[in-house]
Protein backbone atom coordinates (compact mmCIF):
# COMPACT_ATOMS: atom_id res chain seq x y z
CA UNK A 1 0.00 0.00 0.00
CA UNK A 2 1.71 3.78 -0.80
CA UNK A 3 0.81 7.05 0.74
CA UNK A 4 -0.28 8.06 4.24
CA UNK A 5 -2.22 5.74 6.20
CA UNK A 6 -5.41 7.34 8.30
CA UNK A 7 -7.72 9.96 7.82
CA UNK A 8 -7.27 12.43 4.50
CA UNK A 9 -7.05 15.22 6.80
CA UNK A 10 -8.96 16.23 10.21
CA UNK A 11 -11.27 19.30 8.48
CA UNK A 12 -12.33 19.90 4.31
CA UNK A 13 -15.11 21.65 3.13
CA UNK A 14 -15.83 21.55 -0.93
CA UNK A 15 -18.46 22.38 -3.24
CA UNK A 16 -19.71 21.16 -6.82
CA UNK A 17 -22.72 20.73 -8.47
CA UNK A 18 -25.46 21.65 -5.88
CA UNK A 19 -24.10 20.33 -3.13
CA UNK A 20 -22.14 21.97 0.14
CA UNK A 21 -20.21 19.45 2.00
CA UNK A 22 -17.88 19.51 5.16
CA UNK A 23 -16.17 16.70 7.00
CA UNK A 24 -14.38 16.38 10.53
CA UNK A 25 -12.52 13.94 12.18
CA UNK A 26 -10.89 13.78 15.57
CA UNK A 27 -8.98 11.71 17.61
CA UNK A 28 -10.93 11.50 20.45
CA UNK A 29 -9.46 11.85 24.17
CA UNK A 30 -8.88 8.17 24.77
CA UNK A 31 -7.47 6.43 21.56
CA UNK A 32 -3.81 7.40 20.68
CA UNK A 33 -4.81 7.04 16.94
CA UNK A 34 -7.42 7.66 14.87
CA UNK A 35 -8.99 4.59 13.14
CA UNK A 36 -11.81 6.75 11.26
CA UNK A 37 -11.58 7.72 7.61
CA UNK A 38 -14.15 9.72 5.08
CA UNK A 39 -14.84 9.94 1.64
CA UNK A 40 -15.88 14.00 0.51
CA UNK A 41 -16.06 14.33 -3.40
CA UNK A 42 -19.11 16.55 -3.92
CA UNK A 43 -18.03 16.61 -7.54
CA UNK A 44 -19.14 12.99 -8.20
CA UNK A 45 -21.90 12.90 -5.08
CA UNK A 46 -19.85 10.62 -3.15
CA UNK A 47 -19.56 10.44 0.44
CA UNK A 48 -18.96 8.28 3.96
CA UNK A 49 -17.99 7.71 6.82
CA UNK A 50 -15.45 4.81 7.77
CA UNK A 51 -14.28 3.05 11.16
CA UNK A 52 -11.54 1.01 11.28
CA UNK A 53 -11.62 -1.57 13.79
CA UNK A 54 -8.97 -4.03 15.28
CA UNK A 55 -6.83 -1.58 17.36
CA UNK A 56 -3.20 -3.44 17.23
CA UNK A 57 -4.81 -5.14 14.31
CA UNK A 58 -4.36 -2.39 12.14
CA UNK A 59 -8.08 -1.19 11.94
CA UNK A 60 -6.71 2.13 10.39
CA UNK A 61 -5.56 0.30 7.37
CA UNK A 62 -8.59 -1.68 7.09
CA UNK A 63 -10.22 1.75 7.00
CA UNK A 64 -8.10 3.41 4.15
CA UNK A 65 -8.29 0.52 2.02
CA UNK A 66 -11.90 1.04 1.95
CA UNK A 67 -11.35 4.60 1.67
CA UNK A 68 -9.62 3.89 -2.04
CA UNK A 69 -11.83 1.27 -3.08
CA UNK A 70 -14.86 3.44 -2.55
CA UNK A 71 -13.17 6.52 -4.07
CA UNK A 72 -11.80 4.41 -7.18
CA UNK A 73 -15.08 2.59 -8.15
CA UNK A 74 -17.29 5.79 -7.34
CA UNK A 75 -20.43 3.65 -5.96
CA UNK A 76 -21.15 2.87 -2.33
CA UNK A 77 -21.86 -0.97 -3.25
CA UNK A 78 -19.32 -1.72 -5.37
CA UNK A 79 -16.70 -0.04 -3.25
CA UNK A 80 -17.98 -1.96 -0.16
CA UNK A 81 -17.60 -5.29 -1.68
CA UNK A 82 -13.88 -4.23 -3.49
CA UNK A 83 -13.27 -3.22 -0.16
CA UNK A 84 -13.92 -6.45 1.62
CA UNK A 85 -11.90 -8.39 -0.67
CA UNK A 86 -8.92 -6.12 -0.23
CA UNK A 87 -8.65 -6.12 3.23
CA UNK A 88 -9.05 -9.78 3.16
CA UNK A 89 -6.30 -10.06 0.27
CA UNK A 90 -3.98 -7.76 2.79
CA UNK A 91 -4.81 -9.45 5.34
CA UNK A 92 -3.64 -13.12 4.22
CA UNK A 93 -0.13 -10.87 2.97
CA UNK A 94 0.41 -9.94 6.37
CA UNK A 95 0.01 -11.79 9.08
CA UNK A 96 0.13 -9.32 11.87
CA UNK A 97 -3.21 -7.57 10.14
CA UNK A 98 -4.98 -10.37 10.70
CA UNK A 99 -8.65 -10.20 11.66
CA UNK A 100 -8.58 -6.64 10.54
CA UNK A 101 -11.74 -4.31 9.26
CA UNK A 102 -13.93 -1.58 9.38
CA UNK A 103 -17.74 -0.63 9.11
CA UNK A 104 -19.09 1.71 7.10
CA UNK A 105 -22.04 4.01 5.73
CA UNK A 106 -21.20 5.44 2.03
CA UNK A 107 -23.40 7.53 0.06
CA UNK A 108 -23.73 8.37 -3.85
CA UNK A 109 -26.27 11.45 -4.58
CA UNK A 110 -27.28 11.34 -8.15
CA UNK A 111 -29.86 13.55 -8.97
CA UNK A 112 -32.64 14.38 -6.49
CA UNK A 113 -31.77 10.55 -5.25
CA UNK A 114 -29.43 9.79 -2.84
CA UNK A 115 -28.35 6.12 -2.73
CA UNK A 116 -26.78 4.53 0.69
CA UNK A 117 -24.74 1.41 1.85
CA UNK A 118 -23.91 0.26 5.00
CA UNK A 119 -22.54 -2.12 7.12
CA UNK A 120 -21.77 -1.86 11.28
CA UNK A 121 -23.10 0.75 13.41
CA UNK A 122 -21.91 4.02 11.45
CA UNK A 123 -24.84 6.46 10.62
CA UNK A 124 -26.99 8.54 8.46
CA UNK A 125 -29.81 10.77 8.89
CA UNK A 126 -31.65 12.54 6.55
CA UNK A 127 -33.06 15.80 7.58
CA UNK A 128 -35.87 17.58 5.53
CA UNK A 129 -39.19 19.86 6.54
CA UNK A 130 -40.77 16.46 7.39
CA UNK A 131 -38.46 16.21 10.01
CA UNK A 132 -35.32 14.08 10.66
CA UNK A 133 -35.04 9.89 10.20
CA UNK A 134 -32.36 7.95 10.52
CA UNK A 135 -31.69 5.95 7.11
CA UNK A 136 -29.38 3.00 8.86
CA UNK A 137 -29.74 0.30 11.21
CA UNK A 138 -26.92 -0.79 13.61
CA UNK A 139 -25.41 -4.29 13.01
CA UNK A 140 -25.00 -4.47 16.79
CA UNK A 141 -26.20 -7.00 19.49
CA UNK A 142 -27.44 -3.99 21.33
CA UNK A 143 -29.53 -3.04 18.33
CA UNK A 144 -30.44 -6.79 17.69
CA UNK A 145 -31.67 -7.07 21.16
CA UNK A 146 -33.71 -3.83 21.23
CA UNK A 147 -35.35 -5.20 18.41
CA UNK A 148 -36.37 -8.73 19.58
CA UNK A 149 -37.30 -7.94 23.63
CA UNK A 150 -38.98 -4.50 22.39
CA UNK A 151 -36.70 -2.24 24.07
CA UNK A 152 -35.26 1.22 24.26
CA UNK A 153 -32.13 1.86 23.54
CA UNK A 154 -31.23 2.80 27.03
CA UNK A 155 -32.43 -0.63 28.24
CA UNK A 156 -30.94 -2.61 25.30
CA UNK A 157 -27.17 -0.76 26.26
CA UNK A 158 -27.59 -1.60 30.16
CA UNK A 159 -27.47 -5.11 29.15
CA UNK A 160 -24.00 -4.55 27.59
CA UNK A 161 -22.68 -5.35 24.04
CA UNK A 162 -22.87 -1.29 22.48
CA UNK A 163 -19.32 -2.07 20.88
CA UNK A 164 -19.94 -5.51 19.62
CA UNK A 165 -20.83 -5.51 15.89
CA UNK A 166 -22.70 -8.14 14.33
CA UNK A 167 -21.35 -7.61 10.63
CA UNK A 168 -18.18 -5.89 9.50
CA UNK A 169 -16.24 -5.26 6.46
CA UNK A 170 -13.08 -7.19 6.08
CA UNK A 171 -13.14 -10.36 8.64
CA UNK A 172 -15.46 -12.39 6.63
CA UNK A 173 -14.62 -15.35 4.41
CA UNK A 174 -16.17 -14.94 0.96
CA UNK A 175 -18.46 -12.10 0.07
CA UNK A 176 -20.79 -9.70 1.95
CA UNK A 177 -23.75 -8.69 -0.25
CA UNK A 178 -26.19 -10.69 2.33
CA UNK A 179 -24.49 -8.00 5.16
CA UNK A 180 -25.17 -4.71 3.01
CA UNK A 181 -28.15 -2.81 3.42
CA UNK A 182 -28.60 -0.56 0.92
CA UNK A 183 -30.89 2.68 1.01
CA UNK A 184 -32.43 5.41 -1.24
CA UNK A 185 -34.30 8.38 -0.49
CA UNK A 186 -35.13 11.37 -2.33
CA UNK A 187 -32.69 14.89 -1.64
CA UNK A 188 -34.38 17.55 -2.63
CA UNK A 189 -32.80 21.61 -2.15
CA UNK A 190 -31.87 22.63 1.55
CA UNK A 191 -31.95 18.73 2.65
CA UNK A 192 -29.48 17.71 4.81
CA UNK A 193 -27.80 14.56 4.85
CA UNK A 194 -25.15 13.39 8.05
CA UNK A 195 -22.50 10.33 8.07
CA UNK A 196 -20.74 9.28 11.29
CA UNK A 197 -19.17 7.48 13.18
CA UNK A 198 -20.16 5.65 16.70
CA UNK A 199 -17.59 8.13 18.13
CA UNK A 200 -20.62 10.34 17.91
CA UNK A 201 -23.41 7.68 18.16
CA UNK A 202 -21.89 6.81 21.42
CA UNK A 203 -21.57 10.17 23.07
CA UNK A 204 -24.50 11.95 21.93
CA UNK A 205 -28.20 10.11 22.31
CA UNK A 206 -30.19 9.63 19.45
CA UNK A 207 -33.16 11.98 20.30
CA UNK A 208 -30.96 14.63 20.77
CA UNK A 209 -28.88 14.11 17.65
CA UNK A 210 -32.10 14.57 15.56
CA UNK A 211 -33.34 17.65 17.35
CA UNK A 212 -29.72 19.08 16.73
CA UNK A 213 -30.19 17.97 12.69
CA UNK A 214 -33.57 19.37 12.97
CA UNK A 215 -32.41 22.86 13.92
CA UNK A 216 -29.34 23.14 12.00
CA UNK A 217 -31.92 22.71 8.82
CA UNK A 218 -34.41 24.95 10.13
CA UNK A 219 -31.79 27.67 10.75
CA UNK A 220 -29.75 26.90 7.69
CA UNK A 221 -26.33 26.29 9.44
CA UNK A 222 -23.26 26.10 6.74
CA UNK A 223 -21.74 21.89 6.92
CA UNK A 224 -18.77 23.14 8.46
CA UNK A 225 -20.72 24.89 11.01
CA UNK A 226 -22.64 21.52 11.88
CA UNK A 227 -19.81 19.09 11.91
CA UNK A 228 -17.62 21.85 14.22
CA UNK A 229 -20.55 21.58 16.43
CA UNK A 230 -21.14 17.72 16.30
CA UNK A 231 -17.46 17.18 17.20
CA UNK A 232 -17.00 19.22 19.98
CA UNK A 233 -20.41 17.93 21.80
CA UNK A 234 -18.54 14.41 21.07
CA UNK A 235 -15.93 15.51 23.02
CA UNK A 236 -17.25 17.72 25.79
CA UNK A 237 -19.12 14.50 26.19
CA UNK A 238 -16.15 12.49 27.06
CA UNK A 239 -14.23 12.02 23.74
CA UNK A 240 -14.33 7.86 24.34
CA UNK A 241 -13.97 6.99 20.59
CA UNK A 242 -12.73 8.11 17.42
CA UNK A 243 -15.59 10.60 16.33
CA UNK A 244 -16.13 11.79 12.45
CA UNK A 245 -19.09 13.32 11.29
CA UNK A 246 -19.32 14.54 7.36
CA UNK A 247 -23.05 16.72 6.42
CA UNK A 248 -24.64 17.32 2.95
CA UNK A 249 -26.92 19.73 2.04
CA UNK A 250 -28.21 20.30 -1.48
CA UNK A 251 -28.06 24.04 -2.52
CA UNK A 252 -30.23 23.97 -5.58
CA UNK A 253 -32.87 21.60 -6.86
CA UNK A 254 -31.82 18.84 -8.82
CA UNK A 255 -32.99 17.53 -12.65
CA UNK A 256 -35.05 14.66 -13.13
CA UNK A 257 -38.05 13.32 -10.66
CA UNK A 258 -37.28 11.76 -7.45
CA UNK A 259 -38.40 7.99 -6.74
CA UNK A 260 -39.29 8.51 -3.14
CA UNK A 261 -38.14 6.94 -0.48
CA UNK A 262 -37.53 3.15 0.47
CA UNK A 263 -35.11 0.83 2.03
CA UNK A 264 -34.07 -2.30 0.77
CA UNK A 265 -31.93 -4.44 1.75
CA UNK A 266 -29.96 -7.58 -0.06
CA UNK A 267 -30.96 -9.85 2.85
CA UNK A 268 -33.81 -11.04 4.56
CA UNK A 269 -34.68 -9.76 7.89
CA UNK A 270 -36.70 -8.90 10.16
CA UNK A 271 -38.62 -5.63 11.67
CA UNK A 272 -36.73 -2.56 11.72
CA UNK A 273 -36.81 -0.68 14.65
CA UNK A 274 -36.35 3.07 14.01
CA UNK A 275 -37.40 3.15 10.37
CA UNK A 276 -41.28 4.21 10.48
CA UNK A 277 -40.91 6.42 8.17
CA UNK A 278 -39.39 3.48 5.20
CA UNK A 279 -40.22 0.44 4.00
CA UNK A 280 -38.55 -3.13 4.33
CA UNK A 281 -38.14 -5.22 1.19
CA UNK A 282 -37.20 -8.35 2.40
CA UNK A 283 -35.63 -10.71 -0.39
CA UNK A 284 -33.09 -13.70 -0.51
CA UNK A 285 -29.24 -12.56 -0.83
CA UNK A 286 -27.95 -11.00 -4.51
CA UNK A 287 -25.72 -12.43 -6.16
CA UNK A 288 -24.08 -11.96 -9.10
CA UNK A 289 -21.63 -13.94 -11.76
CA UNK A 290 -18.32 -12.19 -9.99
CA UNK A 291 -19.41 -13.18 -5.99
CA UNK A 292 -17.71 -15.54 -4.42
CA UNK A 293 -19.75 -17.55 -2.51
CA UNK A 294 -17.58 -20.99 -2.71
CA UNK A 295 -15.78 -20.36 0.47
CA UNK A 296 -18.09 -20.60 3.76
CA UNK A 297 -17.95 -17.53 6.33
CA UNK A 298 -15.82 -18.28 9.00
CA UNK A 299 -16.52 -17.83 12.17
CA UNK A 300 -15.63 -14.68 13.54
CA UNK A 301 -13.33 -13.88 16.71
CA UNK A 302 -14.69 -13.92 20.02
CA UNK A 303 -15.79 -10.44 21.46
CA UNK A 304 -13.56 -8.22 23.66
CA UNK A 305 -14.97 -6.27 26.67
CA UNK A 306 -17.14 -3.08 25.46
CA UNK A 307 -14.54 -0.65 26.08
CA UNK A 308 -11.46 -2.97 23.92
CA UNK A 309 -11.75 -2.29 19.88
CA UNK A 310 -9.20 -5.15 19.37
CA UNK A 311 -12.03 -7.14 18.26
CA UNK A 312 -15.84 -6.60 18.35
CA UNK A 313 -17.46 -8.78 15.36
CA UNK A 314 -19.79 -11.25 16.82
CA UNK A 315 -22.43 -13.46 15.30
CA UNK A 316 -25.78 -12.44 14.26
CA UNK A 317 -28.39 -13.38 16.53
CA UNK A 318 -30.55 -16.82 14.71
CA UNK A 319 -34.25 -16.88 15.10
CA UNK A 320 -35.03 -20.20 16.55
CA UNK A 321 -36.61 -23.18 14.97
CA UNK A 322 -39.83 -22.17 16.77
CA UNK A 323 -40.22 -18.36 15.42
CA UNK A 324 -42.48 -17.08 12.35
CA UNK A 325 -40.20 -15.73 9.92
CA UNK A 326 -40.94 -11.79 9.56
CA UNK A 327 -44.11 -10.85 7.45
Amino acid sequence: MSGPIGPPAERMSAAAGGLSAAVRTHTGRVRRHNEDSWVLDPRRGLFAAIDGMGGSNAGEVAADLLRRALEETGRPHAGLRAGHQRIRDDAARNAARAGMGCVATAALVSGPVVRLAHVGDTRAWLVRDGGCEQLTRDHTVVAARQEAEALTEQQAEAQGGRHQVTRDIGTRAGGIDDWIDLAEASFGKGDLLVLCTDGLSDMVPGGEVVKLLTDARRRGDAPDVLVERLVDLALQRGGKDNVTVLAVRRTRAAGGGGRGRRLLTLAAVGGLAGFAASRLLPGPAATTPDDDDSAPPSAPAPAEPDDDDSVRTIPEPQPSPDEEPPP
